[in-house]
């Protein structure tokens, strides 16, 4: 948003009595001409301080305003220059196509995603409640996405056919920057990540045999093990990857950038002879 302020009535403002010398595109003000400020209304620098900023957010800091106050503060006093109301951002979007996906699912059992994933091997007390649901109008398999505080940000939408075969590609409504589908939760202060929900319930499921649970995060996709937040009392990351260069490359990148955050890093891997966790629980052997 490119906010500019009107610049005769700032100096009319906070400067007046001050020397103004005029130039072809800006006004220099003060004795030295220290202070410059732009005629379009866009910038504001006070060289001697070293302060290079726009004149809208001069004005905010001089009267101690957030943006939206110090929006209606420059409309109240006619401040602003061709100033028109934002269009809908982007955010806002986001939200709306979450919620018009909201308003379509359903709990997840006995639903065509349900089979896809018995047909993955993965068993009913696999699945955890209130994470996984079906979009039975657009047949979307639909996990949910949360943040930090463990808001939902965003769903991850997999198209399910008639033969309950998955289709790709995957949609995302809403956002999954920073965010996780949570699979299992615990006071470990262990945390394990695993690229796609297949794998995460795989890996799940291996230790619910062995009456174990784990911290498990679906990362939806190998960007966001750079980007997702991660909890204060977690003090080790375990990278569950596929088995070749592409999990090579996103465990390298990710040990570096956990390493610095001073979390102790590990890597579990299927077999070798399987791509990924999934493949090795079904025997589905690399080509």
């Amino acid at each position: 948003m490119n906010l500019l302020v009107n610049p005769n009535m700032f100096i009319n403002r906070y400067l007046k009595g001050t020397k103004v010398t005029e130039t072809f595109n800006q006004y220099r003000v003060g004795s030295k001409g220290s202070k410059c400020i732009l005629k379009d209304g866009s910038g504001y620098f006070d060289h001697e301080l070293g302060n290079h900023t726009s004149l809208f957010n001069e004005v905010m800091s001089r009267e101690g305003l957030s943006t939206s106050q110090a929006i209606k503060f420059c409309k109240d006093n006619e401040m602003l220059l061709d100033y028109q109301e934002p269009l809908p951002n982007r955010s806002q979007y986001k939200q709306e196509r979450i919620k018009n996906l909201e308003e379509n699912l359903i709990p997840f059992g006995f639903t065509r995603a349900h089979k896809y994933l018995n047909k993955r091997g993965i068993e009913d007390l696999t699945i955890p409640e209130g994470v996984i649901f079906f979009d039975p109008t657009n047949d979307l398999l639909s996990h949910k996405i949360t943040n930090i505080d463990d808001d939902v940000i965003g769903y991850q939408t997999f198209k399910i056919d008639c033969d309950t075969n998955k289709v790709k590609p995957p949609k995302i409504y809403g956002s999954c920057k920073g965010g996780k589908t949570p699979i299992s939760i615990t006071k470990s202060i262990e945390l394990i990540l695993v690229e796609g929900l297949e794998d995460g319930l795989t890996i799940h499921q291996s230790y619910l045999k062995k009456n174990l649970t784990k911290n498990i995060w679906v990362m939806i996709g190998t960007s966001n093990f750079m980007n997702v937040e991660i909890p204060g009392g977690v003090r080790k990351v375990i990278l569950a990857l596929d088995n070749d260069t592409a999990g090579e490359t996103v465990f390298q990148k990710a040990k570096e950038r956990f390493s610095s955050m001073n979390l102790g890093i590990s890597r579990i891997k299927p077999n070798q002879n399987y791509k990924d966790f999934n493949d090795e629980l079904r025997g589905i052997k690399k080509q």
